[in-house]
Order: C-alpha cells, then sequence, then structure tokens
C-alpha cells in the first residue's frame, strides 16, 4: 500500500510541474526565428534554420549566432547578417552571454519566460552595447 501511495504522490508532482520551464539548456537548443518585441521581451518560433529575417540559434557547446540587421539602419528594406557569440544557461533560466553585432559586440542577460518545443519567449535584463 506504501508503495503504491508513494508511486502515486510522484507521479502528482510530475503531471504537476510546469512543462515550459526548461530543466537543462539542452531544452533552448535549435534555432528561434521572427522575432516579436514587447515590452515585456521578445517571442520567438522554433525553426530547422533561419529565414529571410531576425533570429538566435542557441547550440551546443555554448555556440550563438544571431541573424540580425547589417548595419544600424532599420528602415527597409533590412538586410541581414549572421553575428556570431557564446552563450551559457545560468540558474532561475537565466541566459547570459556575448556576440558580435554591426558596431562592436554586445553582453546581454535574458530569462526564460516561456519555453516549449515551439516558442520561445524572453526577457532583456541586461543589454551593454560595446562600439568598436
Amino acid at each position: 500500500m506504501k508503495t503504491n501511495l508513494l508511486a502515486f504522490t510522484i507521479l502528482l508532482f510530475t503531471l504537476g510541474c510546469d512543462s515550459e520551464t526548461p530543466e537543462h539548456s539542452s531544452a533552448i537548443d535549435g534555432y528561434w526565428i521572427n522575432p516579436v518585441y514587447s515590452e515585456n521581451g521578445i517571442a520567438y518560433s522554433r525553426a530547422n534554420n533561419f529565414k529571410n529575417g531576425g533570429g538566435m540559434a542557441f547550440l551546443a557547446e555554448g555556440k550563438l549566432i544571431e541573424r540580425a540587421n547589417a548595419g544600424g539602419c532599420g528602415t527597409p528594406p533590412i538586410t541581414y547578417a549572421n553575428y556570431y557569440g557564446n552563450w551559457q544557461m545560468k540558474a532561475d533560466s537565466i541566459i547570459v552571454g556575448t556576440s558580435e553585432y554591426w558596431g562592436g559586440t554586445v553582453d546581454f542577460k535574458f530569462q526564460i519566460k516561456k519555453l516549449t518545443n515551439e516558442k520561445l519567449k524572453l526577457s532583456v535584463l541586461e543589454m551593454d552595447y560595446h562600439m568598436e
């Protein structure tokens, strides 16, 4: 009887866990495109690769590719380029890293607000740009 109660309790806790919270960094690995910016952060959709537009790729071994404006002008038509950097998952769903951009480098700190197989929502905690 105690074994059944223990198994039932474990099952309840497992089902009660938030499936949108990643347990480790591999859940975020991959390409995230079609950024939608709001005052609450940035939302992305998962893809197999970059399309014609912006996005981020969190790759294995801490490699990062950010697909963003190739220059400082944001008026159409926008030309995109790939910028390379690195990222690391910290406690409490915090992502820190560094990436190139058209004017130099940027240090960033994001918090994962939502992560499913199809959607990623990040809250921007810090963005520190370094002009070169």
